[in-house]
């Protein structure tokens, strides 16, 4: 569902669907939070949502997507620190957060991710 004129919010229910793979709603104008249980969906290896209009934090349920390989956030306003979760993702290759208002310091817990590139 990339690059189309989807906008409004992900709906919370969308965080329900446990079995997703691999999420792509990149470049629309989706905005407002993404639901807590979207970032820790188990079985999501690809999270793209850039370049869109959310804002708000990464909730520290991430920590549930053990899967996770690409997380694409750029060009959004997502805000806050990067929680120390981030770190427990192992199969983590690529963040790319470019372009919003993180804040604060990386988390220490970044030095776990041994496939980072």
């Amino acid at each position: 569902m990339l690059e189309n004129e989807f906008s409004g919010e992900i709906p919370a229910s969308l965080g329900g669907c446990r079995r997703l793979s691999r999420v792509r709603l990149g470049t629309n104008r989706l905005s407002g939070e993404v639901p807590a249980g979207m970032w820790g969906l188990p079985h999501v290896y690809l999270l793209e949502l850039g370049n869109n209009s959310f804002s708000g934090p990464i909730a520290r349920t991430i920590a549930g997507a053990r899967n996770l390989s690409l997380l694409i956030l750029s060009k959004n306003n997502f805000s806050g620190v990067i929680p120390d979760e981030i770190g427990w993702l192992e199969n983590l290759q690529e963040f790319s957060g470019a372009d919003n208002n993180f804040n604060g310091s990386l988390p220490g817990s970044i030095v776990n991710l041994g496939q980072l590139g």
